[in-house]
C-alpha cells in the first residue's frame, strides 16, 4: 500500500525505498538536514508521511542509511586499490595514496543513485559531525584508516602533532572541495567555470600532496611534546 502511495509505477519495495533515500540526500544537502519528513516524502513523489518511519524507522535512522551507503561504496574502493599498491610493494610515495583517497572516493560526478552524496556528506559534517563520527566508529570502515596510516608513513620527518593537523586539514579540504565541484557540473555533466580546466580533482591532487609534504615552519617549541593527536573526523579514532 505505501509503495502505491509513494510511487504508483514502483515494482516492489525496493524502488520505493531507493526514492525516498534519493529524495533525501538531495534534500539534505541542499537544505541541511533539518528538512521536514513531509518535505523528504513529497520530494520522493508521495503524500503519506509514515512511509518514512515504514522504511526507515525515523528520520535519523535514515540519516546512518545514507551515510553507510556513501562510505560503504568508498571504502569498498579505497580498499580494493589500496590492496593492488600493496600488493605491488608499494605505496611508495604520498601522492600514490592521495590519487586513491580523491579518485576512488565521493566523486562529486556520481553517477545515477548516488548524486549528492558528496554535498550531503559535507553538509553533515558542518552540522551532525558526532553522528557522523559515531556512525562511521560503529560500522567500523577500516580502509580510510588504512591510507592514512601510509600517508603519516610517507610523509617528511616533523612532529605526530603536526602530521595529524595536516591530515585534518586534507580531510576538511578534501569534503568541501567535493561538495563544491558536485555542484558546479552542468546538465551534460561537466564542469563550470572556473572548474572547468584545468581538470579540478588533477589539480587538488597536486595542492594536497604539496600540503602534505611541505616543509614545516612553525617553531617546534610551539608544538606541546606529549600531545595527543585530534580524533580523525571521519572515524573518531587517532588519524
Amino acid at each position: 500500500m505505501l509503495a502505491e502511495v509513494l510511487n504508483a509505477d514502483a515494482p516492489d519495495d525496493l524502488t520505493t525505498r531507493e526514492r525516498v533515500k534519493r529524495a533525501a540526500r538531495k534534500l539534505f544537502a541542499l537544505n541541511g538536514v533539518d528538512v521536514a519528513v513531509r518535505d523528504i516524502v513529497r520530494e520522493a513523489g508521495g503524500k503519506n508521511v509514515s512511509a518514512l518511519n515504514y522504511y526507515f524507522g525515523s528520520k535519523e535512522e535514515l540519516i546512518e542509511t545514507l551515510i553507510h551507503d556513501a562510505l560503504a561504496a568508498a571504502d569498498a574502493r579505497w580498499d580494493e586499490a589500496l590492496t593492488a599498491l600493496e600488493a605491488a610493494g608499494g605505496p611508495n610515495s604520498v601522492r600514490e595514496v592521495v590519487e586513491i583517497l580523491v579518485l576512488r572516493g565521493l566523486p562529486p560526478n556520481a553517477g545515477e543513485g548516488d548524486e549528492a552524496s558528496a554535498r550531503f556528506f559535507a553538509t553533515l559534517l558542518h552540522t551532525r559531525r558526532h553522528l557522523v563520527t559515531d556512525t562511521v566508529a560503529r560500522l567500523g570502515f577500516s580502509a580510510y584508516d588504512r591510507a592514512l596510516r601510509h600517508v603519516r608513513r610517507l610523509m617528511p620527518p616533523m612532529p605526530d602533532a603536526a602530521k595529524d593537523q595536516r591530515l585534518l586539514f586534507y580531510f576538511w579540504a578534501s569534503s568541501s572541495i567535493f561538495a563544491v565541484l558536485e555542484g558546479a557540473l552542468d546538465e551534460n555533466g561537466d564542469y563550470l567555470e572556473p572548474w572547468s580546466a584545468p581538470n579540478p580533482l588533477s589539480n587538488f591532487i597536486d595542492a594536497a600532496v604539496a600540503m602534505l609534504e611541505a616543509p614545516l615552519t612553525a617553531p617546534i617549541k610551539n608544538i606541546r611534546k606529549g600531545s595527543s593527536a585530534p580524533e580523525s573526523a571521519k572515524t573518531g579514532r587517532r588519524v
